[in-house]
């Protein structure tokens, strides 16, 4: 068994994202969607994977960890016991899916893996749960989004 601290607190000597593809940068879904997120890694220069999601303006807070080539996946903190979020690993897939999504998920997700200590970082896909956004909210939404590109 291990925790947070554990894994969390490994100092990578790099941060890299050119290995990790994440095809789609913005997914949109309404309220009680199910979504799937792609995430393709390189299996054989991982020692582990995460998903990671980053609520505008918030730190990025961990989902879920697997120990590369083992099947199991851990979700961590709020993410533990909610089986709205799974993780899908076969060959160099490491996929999220969202099940009944909701107005909170609304969030950039981040894939990422760590081998030899150097960090992996993919693109991040940005998920808008729409529900009922007026044009002003989808106008904040967007323009924050575009602030922290460049920020």
């Amino acid at each position: 068994v291990f925790n947070n601290f554990q894994i969390f607190c490994l100092v990578p000597d790099s941060v890299q994202t050119e290995d990790i593809v994440q095809p789609s940068l913005f997914a949109a879904a309404q309220p009680g969607d199910s979504v799937t997120l792609e995430c393709y890694v390189p299996m054989d220069k991982i020692s582990y994977m995460s998903w990671f999601k980053q609520i505008i303006r918030q730190k990025p807070r961990p989902i879920a960890v697997s120990y590369a080539r083992l099947s199991d996946t851990m979700f961590l903190d709020e993410f533990k016991d909610n089986p709205r979020f799974k993780v899908h690993t076969e060959d160099t897939q490491y996929h999220l899916t969202i099940s009944r999504t909701e107005l909170s998920d609304t969030a950039t997700y981040y894939c990422l893996t760590m081998y030899t200590n150097i960090v992996h970082f993919g693109n991040g896909t940005f998920l808008l749960v729409k529900g009922k956004v007026t044009c002003i909210m989808l106008f904040s939404l967007l323009t924050l989004l575009l602030l922290s590109l460049f920020l």
